[in-house]
């Protein structure tokens, strides 16, 4: 989130006077802003630009030695003739989306996030994500939804009885029941992200809730209730940390599902510093408005990495494992074997300063390379303000690239993963290639995912969008709005694989606005297309139902993972399509923004009537081999045994 720099304030401790100064001497937003790690970052970035050729391979890219997808097809986009005989293209059709939440149930809950009006804080206008799972193993997805209670003049929660996250059954039909309270669910608090999986492999989801100053780990009993272990589990009950967002997989190879957590501005740091100084909390200036501090001059959160035992307790093996991991201001994590080895890397979205690309060793020693490999900041070597993240094969190589989004006034970013010629794990920053960003990109985004929404084999993206700073849409030279509308974007295809903004084309639901934040993806009335469950701070969510998806072939697997990693993190599947089409999709718990999707890899095959093959790649390196598995079809994979 990029905040104002202009600070003026009456503290009167040494530290934040300093604070506030170096944030005053610059005029740019904070997002340009390079401080300390940033700027060597930035340089590092220039200088990796200049020098390293041999990691830039020359376009168009060849397919990579360590994959097996075809080159891109050549072939001419399908047209038609004109009565005077010239060819324009055939508009294919695409979707459309429908807010059910009414019907759904969904729309009476309020989100009390961001109620209070003026904000104080930083914290109060970031707001909560979602998670789609099973949680009762009736084959459908259920929805996780985290609240966060209001904040007063300390920073502290003022306890509103309805402030709490919230699980919701899918009963069918696009309806949904609130069993918090049969399914003991009491977190409160001022909570932001979730993820969902079946972390000690007894075949039932877990949870994983993260907030202003706490984490929570709720398994799950078996029969639709959870107990609060985070204490038994050894994981920090109550924290001073800011954490915003959760994701599992196995980082060290052992079968068991870790846990990586990110942390932003330390806001309870800040909060004690003005307290101290007897200041009011709207304590900074911009462009002589009283506004909110941050994130910029904040202190830095540190994220954190958790290694399971085998007795299904958790270390803190952050000192050890995350390697040169310096403080940020960090969002979203996913877990994703990037470089093809066999292991997960994690990428990290900060907020005004680069982002973290932290590569596996293959034991779980985690190294920040995101300079070096590109996927630091933009093709211009500016770190952005990111929120929101996804990993997917949006060029159809066989490597996964990744999408990012960002503030507003800067554009949402698709690095694309190009192996290297030199170093193993190399991206490039294709936005403007691709025109995957809207410009003038007046909207600031947050959740999203790479989905092929029309199953024409072809990803497209959703994104939310929200501001933060409503001050900002009254000031001259500004040009954005506080509430906005979420954004369709339709993916093109080969052999440019561009992209083009069809929310205007997308339904009424696309004309809402709201102050959008969370988003996740499942296919919640199981018709074979990908649905959508938004996130609003103070509305209810909205469940966008995708109309027409289905019109194409999918095929749909739920991948069952051998215990105790039941929940196959990181296993990736590829679809040989009959025409040479090789789809590759990886599984991930934790992304989008502040939640984690539909663990069902659900994949459209066009108008085909029999994928020949799908091969499955386990997280411990064995595979599965499916051959001629019908469309339309709904397919559980079990990993063999050993």
């Amino acid at each position: 989130m990029a905040f104002p720099t202009e600070f003026a304030t009456k503290v009167a401790t040494t530290t934040t006077r300093a604070r506030v100064a170096a944030a005053a001497r610059t005029n740019r937003p904070p997002r340009h802003a390079a401080l300390g790690r940033t700027r060597a970052s930035i340089l590092a970035c220039a200088l990796t630009l200049a020098t390293s050729a041999c990691e830039r391979p020359a376009r168009p890219r060849p397919v990579g030695a360590d994959s097996a997808a075809p080159a891109a097809s050549t072939d001419p986009a399908p047209t038609a003739r004109t009565p005077g005989g010239t060819e324009r293209p055939v508009e294919r059709p695409f979707v459309t989306f429908t807010d059910v939440a009414v019907e759904s149930g969904l729309a009476g809950r309020i989100l009390h996030a961001g109620r209070k009006d003026p904000q104080d804080w930083v914290l109060e206008t970031i707001g909560g994500g979602a998670s789609a799972f099973d949680y009762d193993g009736d084959g459908d997805m259920d929805l996780l939804l985290v609240d966060g209670d209001r904040l007063d003049g300390r920073c502290e929660p003022v306890g509103e009885a309805d402030a709490r996250t919230r699980l919701w059954r899918n009963d069918g039909g696009m309806r949904f029941t609130d069993v918090s309270e049969a399914a003991r669910i009491d977190v409160r608090g001022y909570g932001l992200g979730c993820a969902a999986a079946d972390y000690d492999g007894d075949g039932y989801a877990d949870i994983a809730i993260a907030g202003y100053r706490f984490l929570r780990l709720l398994r799950s009993r078996g029969d639709g209730t959870f107990d609060d272990v985070t204490s038994a589990a050894g994981l920090p009950v109550s924290t001073l940390d800011t954490s915003t967002s959760c994701a599992w997989g196995d980082l060290d190879g052992d079968g068991l599902a870790d846990l990586f957590v990110t942390n932003y501005a330390d806001q309870y740091a800040e909060a004690r510093e003005i307290e101290r100084a007897g200041l009011p909390p709207r304590s900074c200036v911009s462009r002589d408005r009283v506004v909110y501090c941050g994130p910029m001059g904040l202190p830095v959160g540190r994220n954190r990495v958790y290694f399971q035992r085998p007795d299904h307790s958790f270390e803190d093996r952050t000192a050890t494992h995350l390697v040169s991991a310096e403080g940020s201001y960090s969002f979203q994590a996913v877990m994703s074997d990037l470089d093809n080895d066999g292991d997960l890397d994690v990428y990290v979205t900060n907020d005004g300063r680069p982002n973290f690309l932290y590569v596996n060793d293959g034991h779980g020693r985690l190294t920040d390379r995101a300079v070096e490999c590109g996927a630091a900041a933009d093709e211009m070597c500016k770190a952005q303000a990111s929120m929101g993240v996804d990993v997917a094969d949006y060029d159809r190589d066989g490597r996964l690239d990744l999408f990012v989004t960002n503030f507003s006034d800067d554009r949402n970013t698709l690095y694309r993963n190009v192996a290297g010629r030199c170093a193993r794990l190399t991206f490039e920053d294709v936005t403007a290639r691709t025109g995957i960003s809207v410009r003038p990109q007046g909207r600031l985004c947050w959740g999203t995912k790479l989905v092929d929404f029309d199953n024409d084999t072809t990803l497209d993206t959703f994104i939310s969008c929200g501001h933060v700073y409503p001050e900002s849409e009254h000031l001259p030279g500004e040009h954005t709005t506080n509430l906005q509308r979420p954004l369709l974007i339709r993916g093109l295809g080969p052999p440019a694989f561009r992209f083009e903004d069809v929310t205007d084309r997308g339904g009424a639901a696309f004309r809402s606005e709201r102050l959008w934040r969370g988003a996740a993806f499942a296919d919640f009335d199981d018709d074979g297309d990908w649905d959508v469950l938004a996130t609003a701070m103070r509305d209810p969510p909205a469940l966008f139902r995708n109309d027409g998806g289905s019109r194409r072939a999918w095929v749909r697997l739920d991948l069952r993972g051998r215990a105790p990693l039941t929940c196959a993190a990181g296993a990736r599947a590829t679809f040989h399509l009959t025409d040479g089409t090789r789809i590759v999709e990886e599984l991930h718990v934790g992304s989008s923004y502040g939640g984690s999707n539909d663990p069902r890899l659900l994949v459209g095959i066009g108008d085909v009537d029999v994928v020949p093959r799908i091969e499955v790649r386990w997280p411990d390196g064995t595979r599965s081999v499916l051959e001629n598995v019908p469309a339309r079809t709904a397919v559980v994979v079990r990993q063999p045994a050993r």
